[in-house]
């Protein structure tokens, strides 16, 4: 008999899983064979081991669940996502406010260009005012020529992909 089939013999006879005719045979063979009876008490003695082990430890006692101390931290973490959101939004705040402000001061004063040396000319907000108004995207510019009429404006008359078009009069 090969030595892995003869292992798992052993090992399924000292764990009880044999049939009592493949026991006999098994009892047969090892009167026959001094080493394979030696390692069948070897088996043996290693399974009983085994469920002494087990059987002293069984009924072991596991350590309470800390749902207390759970419970504890999750209501700390969400204080400190509150506490992290609102320091977010009062630092944004913040920031806006300063940013407002610093502009307000800027537009509220008067622009000073120092020319020459001593000779510093002041321009007030109402000339800055009118530069802005005349720029490409100043809405009062836009709106003077939207008023403003349009001269000998024209419509191109196109009725057919096949026809020439035609200029028609407004």
């Amino acid at each position: 008999m090969d030595t892995k089939t003869l292992e798992a013999l052993l090992l399924d006879r000292a764990l009880g899983a044999l049939s009592p005719e493949v026991e006999a045979l098994l009892d047969a063979y090892l009167e026959h064979d001094a080493v394979a009876g030696q390692r069948a008490t070897e088996f043996s003695d290693a399974a009983i081991a085994a469920r002494r082990a087990l059987a002293s430890n069984a009924a072991a006692d596991l350590p309470a669940f800390p749902r207390q101390q759970i419970e504890a931290l999750r209501k700390t973490r969400r204080q400190l996502a509150w506490v992290r959101n609102a320091g977010g939004l009062a630092a944004v705040i913040v920031l806006g406010i300063t940013i407002g402000v610093a502009l307000q001061d800027a537009m509220s004063t008067s622009e000073r260009t120092t020319v020459q040396g001593e000779l510093v000319v002041v321009t007030s907000r109402d000339a800055a005012t009118s530069a802005a108004s005349s720029s490409i995207w100043s809405s009062r510019r836009i709106f003077e020529r939207l008023q403003q009429p349009k001269a000998d404006a024209r419509n191109v008359i196109w009725k057919s992909a096949v026809e020439r078009p035609q200029l028609g009069g407004a």
